[in-house]
């Protein structure tokens, strides 16, 4: 949510850098307010790329947690389709990360709903879920 935010007050900023230069030509030597405006496009473009990179680095981690794989099987399998011994289902695998409340999963709570599921030790499999039913 704030990454949202801030790129959009990122790209209000690049506008009006923009349309600053073009009333302005660019002409101006030693001009404090261009090298400011020069700086904050800069800034703009490094925290665009930045924005991409972190979005990206949340959803395949993400896909990690429901899939309940870590990212060391992941490169160990070089991208390879496999299904994990402990991917039980999406929704269980994220409680048994965060916990049972959806609405605590943001937050690192560790008390009644937000205590993840288990023990920390054990964990179940797809064949001791079999085995139960």
């Amino acid at each position: 949510m704030i990454t949202y935010t801030t790129c959009a007050f990122m790209a209000l900023e690049f506008y009006e850098v923009i349309k600053w230069g073009f009333e302005n030509k660019f002409v101006a030597k030693n001009n404090d307010q261009l090298k400011n405006k020069v700086v904050i496009l800069f800034a703009f473009i490094i925290d665009t790329m930045i924005c991409f990179l972190i979005t990206a680095f949340l959803k395949f981690h993400i896909k990690l947690a429901r899939e309940n794989k870590t990212t060391i099987e992941n490169l160990e399998k070089k991208g390879q389709p496999f299904k994990s011994n402990y991917d039980i289902n999406p929704n269980y695998n994220l409680k048994q990360i965060f916990g049972n409340n959806p609405w605590l999963y943001p937050f690192p709570i560790f008390c009644g709903s937000g205590k993840p599921v288990g023990d920390g030790i054990t964990w179940e499999t797809m064949q001791s879920v079999q085995e139960r039913k």
